[in-house]
């Protein structure tokens, strides 16, 4: 029986492939992330109108005024760093005695 080594080249390829695999399921993980926080409304408030005033995100909507498609204006990490922004925002006004 004989026993087949990996060589060096095969290990920098199996490396290289799944860290390419980790970044493109990051990718989508965090733009599935981003999508799900853009719809969330709190009370009449929603992201995804705040995100489209500051000019993050734009959304491609039906008839029915539903969000069909969303093209993002920024990389990720700034697309997801704002939406936190805003929320901490929102929820500090939410907190504010009337």
């Amino acid at each position: 029986m004989t026993l087949v080594h990996p060589t060096v080249l095969t290990l920098a390829i199996g490396f290289a492939m799944t860290m390419l695999d980790l970044r493109w399921a990051n990718r989508h993980l965090t733009r599935e992330t981003l999508e799900m926080v853009a719809a969330a409304r709190w009370g009449r408030w929603q992201l995804l109108d705040e995100l489209e005033r500051r000019g993050i995100v734009e959304a491609r909507r039906d008839t029915f005024g539903d969000v069909v498609e969303l093209t993002w204006r920024v990389d990720q990490d700034t697309a997801l760093r704002v939406a936190v922004e805003l929320i901490g925002q929102h929820l500090a006004q939410l907190r504010e005695p009337r």
